[in-house]
């Protein structure tokens, strides 16, 4: 497979991720991802948009709700260092991170 640029538009971030363009957007005007608009305002998503992305849905799948992963996606460092949200997820949820056992969400880099 090659090598993603810099910057992907929300057709490959969709056909990479497996989320519809609509969700996208979605997830764009609740918080959750941000793009960059090229002067014809295109979207262009950073790279590590696809790990945000990969977070959200696994997220959802163990019922956080969207509000609740906007939380978690905040906490998350902007420089790209490593870091666990488990204690901040688990912290809202009375311990338990995946109301359904224990998930650690390390190295996920934010935009």
């Amino acid at each position: 497979m090659p090598v993603l640029p810099d910057r992907i538009t929300i057709g490959e971030l969709a056909m990479r991720s497996g989320v519809a363009t609509s969700a996208l957007r979605f997830y764009e005007e609740r918080g959750l991802i941000a793009a960059e608009r090229t002067p014809g305002n295109q979207r262009l998503y950073p790279r590590p948009t696809l790990r945000r992305v990969a977070f959200i849905r696994a997220a959802q799948e163990v019922g956080l709700t969207l509000d609740e992963i906007g939380q978690a996606l905040a906490a998350l460092p902007t420089d790209r260092r490593r870091r666990s949200v488990t204690g901040s997820v688990s912290r809202q949820h009375g311990g338990n991170a995946s109301r359904g056992g224990s998930r650690t969400w390390s190295g996920c880099e934010t935009t």
